[in-house]
């Protein structure tokens, strides 16, 4: 059984209204703390950016779903996660932003 303390972090990882310098904190507390912030739409997009190296798939994975990341890290990530780029809320105002959004599109992810 997790430790309450465990539960409230989550928790608190979750929510929108934790403050960007305490969402840092937790992602470093843990890999599944990092993958709870990851996904919440509130982290620092340098976080995100961050995250989005790690060496696990399934954080990885979370911040390819995070509207707030960076274009060029969801782009870099698309390559093994397109369903995820496909379907983070962000991708279809990508297309206004940048009408030429398929030509940066690496073609590995465009054949994925």
């Amino acid at each position: 059984m997790a430790k309450p303390t465990n539960l409230l972090s989550k928790k608190e990882a979750s929510l929108e209204t934790t403050s960007p310098e305490r969402l840092i904190q937790l992602a470093k507390e843990s890999e599944a703390l990092a993958k709870v912030v990851a996904k919440n739409p509130k982290a620092p997009a340098f976080l995100l950016e961050e995250l989005g190296s790690s060496s696990l798939t399934s954080i990885r994975k979370a911040v390819t779903t995070n509207p707030n990341t960076p274009t060029s890290t969801l782009l870099q990530l698309g390559i093994q996660f397109p369903e995820a780029l496909v379907t983070n809320p962000i991708f279809d105002s990508l297309f206004l932003q940048n009408p030429n959004l398929l030509a940066d599109i690496s073609k590995l992810t465009l054949k994925n």
